[in-house]
């Protein structure tokens, strides 16, 4: 399969993803109560609400914004922040953060629907699969200004860049598979928290093996 084709392929699944998920949030929008749950706290129980078009709305627009930016955004670049932008798996990215938000979504619509209190479980499981997804596509990615780990050490060395993403890939899927307990529990602070130490850990380890001349 020719990458162009793959391209398409890929694009054309976010933007179904989209499409079918802001369908479906037309089709239900009737029975959605006037607030939404839309913010839950850390064991995923509603504690903030939005007017029912926010909450049928807001995330597949979300989606939509993000995945332009992703796919286009690299298009605006020159000489080799373009190629190496254009190199990167952008495409499979920018599917993984709508299939990310719509996921959200659904769990939104869920509890609107069902009446319940609580989208805890269904929450952390997202967030615990989203990480364990980045995680194994961090390493795929090359030296770039849309995505990745973008600090002034990465950004300044292939090898720095390559290396904090390997690291970082490994414990964003070692973050995720921690969330996936959290998820049983239906604790969603526990994922949320192992993306954000993983991501952190990332960081200080890009400046931490950047190379010696680089360093003030």
């Amino acid at each position: 399969m020719s990458l162009s084709k793959k391209l398409r392929i890929v694009d054309s699944a976010a933007l179904a993803l989209v499409a079918g998920t802001l369908g479906v949030s037309a089709l239900v929008y009737p029975r959605l109560p006037a607030r939404v749950a839309t913010h839950f706290d850390a064991h995923g129980v509603a504690d903030g609400f939005s007017p029912k078009v926010v909450g049928a709305f807001l995330l597949p627009v979300i989606a939509a914004a993000v995945w332009g930016f992703v796919r286009f955004y690299p298009r605006l670049l020159r000489g080799d922040a373009r190629a190496r932008a254009l190199a990167s798996p952008l495409a499979e990215v920018a599917l993984m953060v709508v299939a990310f938000f719509v996921a959200l979504h659904v769990v939104v619509l869920d509890v609107a629907l069902s009446g319940a209190s609580s989208g805890g479980r269904g929450l952390a499981l997202v967030l615990a699969l989203f990480s364990v997804a980045l995680g194994l596509v961090m390493p795929k990615l090359r030296r770039n200004g849309v995505a990745g780990i973008r600090t002034s050490a990465t950004l300044a060395s292939d090898e720095t860049w390559a290396r904090t993403h390997r690291f970082g890939g490994a414990v964003l899927v070692v973050g995720g598979v921690v969330g996936l307990f959290g998820a049983a529990r239906g604790l969603v602070v526990v994922p949320v928290v192992a993306l954000v130490l993983a991501s952190l850990a990332a960081v200080v380890y890009s400046y931490v093996i950047r190379p010696k001349a680089s360093r003030p």
